[in-house]
């Protein structure tokens, strides 16, 4: 093959031969030690291919030879990528057929929705002022001073109502998804 310090050209018979013996194996190899699917892993082969070609010139042994070599090499790509996507946030696929005002408007939606059916089923739990309290501002949309007004109470002791309320609704609402999960 290609002797160390040989003027060979890389993109000689020998090499398109190297190519052809270790490209898909390559790829299966890197498949298995990385998440970036079959086309991560046929760039990275390429990316292993590359280098190859650079080192051409010094690399000794017949293309059969080669083999572990060139699995070292795909061996450091695939840690050198799997630490790079750890490294950053991870990628979240966007759907641009649909616009994303109206998407967050319907997720808004969904949220407000989904926090008036947990204070209803909760809502039990609670004695009449918090109960109260809690359907006049999350079920009816009242602000503070409004329901302070209707209840005839000061502000102060809406707010207080409303956050004793909340933090009953939460930690039992948890013990009952912790009962689910372990039941």
């Amino acid at each position: 093959m290609a002797a160390e310090g040989s003027s060979e050209r890389p993109d000689s018979p020998e090499f398109h031969d190297l190519f052809l013996a270790h490209f898909d194996t390559l790829v299966a190899f890197l498949m298995a030690r990385t998440d970036v699917g079959r086309h991560g892993a046929e760039d990275l082969a390429q990316e292993v291919m590359v280098r190859a070609w650079r080192s051409w010139p010094k690399l000794v042994g017949d293309v059969q030879d080669l083999g572990p070599w060139l699995r070292t090499v795909a061996r450091r790509l695939a840690i050198d990528t799997n630490r790079a996507r750890r490294a950053r946030p991870e990628e979240i696929l966007c759907d641009t057929s649909s616009n994303l005002a109206e998407r967050a408007v319907a997720e808004e939606h969904d949220r407000y929705v989904l926090d008036r059916v947990t204070a209803r089923a909760v809502m039990g739990l609670l004695g009449p002022r918090h109960r109260q309290v809690i359907e006049l501002y999350y079920l009816r949309d009242l602000d503070i001073r409004t329901i302070s007004r209707y209840l005839s109470v000061p502000e102060g002791t809406v707010k207080s109502r409303l956050h004793h309320a909340v933090r009953l609704m939460r930690r039992q609402s948890w013990r009952e998804l912790r009962g689910t999960l372990s039941g």
